[in-house]
């Protein structure tokens, strides 16, 4: 993809550490130290930012060094292997200067509008590719005109006021929710365990997770009463609302219990409003994430998705022709070049050559096969 801000298939490393990164984890294993190593949170930061660059780069590390000594090494006809290779280091080229000639200053165009698209289009146009979006009507000398609903900062917003172009995540608690499951599990597998190493290992995680069951309990206590009008989800930990219900397909979504479900509360962006909200110094603003929220932000990732391969599409064939175009040149450089079959000197040579064959086949044919020839060749009456 072109936009890092739209679309990425670069993981970042702050998803994973979220996930990977406990609290209280005494030993972290391989994945999480290599994970929590700033280094390599700074390469995956700038590869997420620089998607053309940094796919350009492994592409021409993979094209024009790894590709070509595989060739070289595989391939018993070195010939073939280094036809295969010029092949291998023209696409390599091609694939990293045409990005930074063209693609890089396109992907900057197309980041600009579609970071504040209410700049550059129309309100109309930017309600079809942002359905939730909101819109209002002002006077501007003497006439009513819409226009798309921003924040002081210029930012769009959608119409409960909440920020357009972020991810709907849900507000959650820092405690470890699953404790509870977890612990049940644990006891589940020690009464099959018949080794008593493994019983004590296990016994000591239950009461790890039990330390955490209670500090999760402890946390959801504080929030609770600060936030009346919220609750939290004790499965995984999600703030939910008392008063709007979670729906699908339009009805009301039901727990086990047949009760209905709140809808989960979108999480502040605002690191230091987080840090309070969730240690119960100031009460949680309530934006609850709808069923249409989340129809509209599904709509608006398809648009991003689209906008952002445009560019790719329309530069793809170009690109692909002056690939082909630079081969012949490389082979030339490397002194490979294919030479031209000859041309015969005379055009006539070759049909006299089958004429005075044929008749030559035609004087050695016995009699019986000349006749048989010439019953193949006659028209034949009937049919199917």
């Amino acid at each position: 993809m072109i936009n890092g801000r739209l679309t990425s298939s670069i993981i970042r490393p702050k998803t994973i550490l979220n996930a990977a990164t406990t609290a209280t984890t005494k030993k972290p294993d391989m994945v999480t130290r290599f994970m929590k190593n700033g280094l390599v949170g700074k390469i995956c930061e700038t590869a997420a930012e620089n998607p053309v660059m940094c796919q350009s780069i492994f592409s021409l590390a993979i094209c024009c060094g790894a590709r070509p000594v595989t060739n070289m090494i595989t391939t018993k006809d070195k010939k073939d292997a280094s036809y295969a290779s010029c092949h291998s280091i023209s696409s390599g080229i091609m694939g990293f200067v045409w990005p930074l000639i063209f693609a890089t200053p396109l992907a900057a165009g197309v980041k600009l509008i579609a970071k504040n698209p209410h700049k550059f289009l129309k309100p109309e146009v930017v309600k079809k590719f942002y359905p939730t979006v909101g819109l209002e009507t002002i006077n501007k000398d003497g006439k009513k005109i819409v226009r798309v609903m921003t924040n002081t900062k210029g930012e769009m917003l959608r119409q409960n006021g909440t920020k357009l172009l972020t991810n709907l995540e849900p507000l959650k608690l820092k405690g470890e929710a699953e404790a509870a499951e977890k612990i049940e599990k644990l006891t589940e597998k020690l009464a099959k365990v018949k080794n008593e190493k493994k019983k004590a290992k296990i016994l000591e995680q239950i009461e790890d997770f039990k330390v955490k069951q209670k500090e999760f309990e402890a946390e959801k206590e504080v929030f609770e009463a600060m936030n009346p009008r919220l609750y939290v989800d004790p499965k995984n930990g999600v703030i939910r609302s008392r008063d709007v219900f979670k729906t699908e397909n339009g009805k009301f979504a039901l727990n086990s219990k047949n009760e209905k479900i709140g809808c989960a509360i979108q999480k502040p962006e605002d690191k230091e409003v987080l840090e309070q909200v969730l240690t119960g110094k100031q009460q949680a603003e309530i934006n609850p994430i709808t069923e249409d929220m989340e129809i509209g932000n599904n709509k608006e990732q398809n648009i991003k998705s689209i906008i952002n391969w445009v560019p790719d599409i329309l530069l793809a064939p170009p690109r692909a022709m002056l690939t082909i175009e630079l081969i012949p040149r490389l082979l030339k450089l490397f002194g490979m070049e294919k030479q031209k079959k000859n041309a015969p000197k005379d055009a006539n040579q070759q049909p006299q050559q089958n004429n005075t064959t044929f008749k030559a086949a035609s004087i050695k044919m016995p009699a019986f096969a000349t006749m048989k020839a010439h019953s193949a060749a006659a028209p034949q009456k009937g049919g199917v």
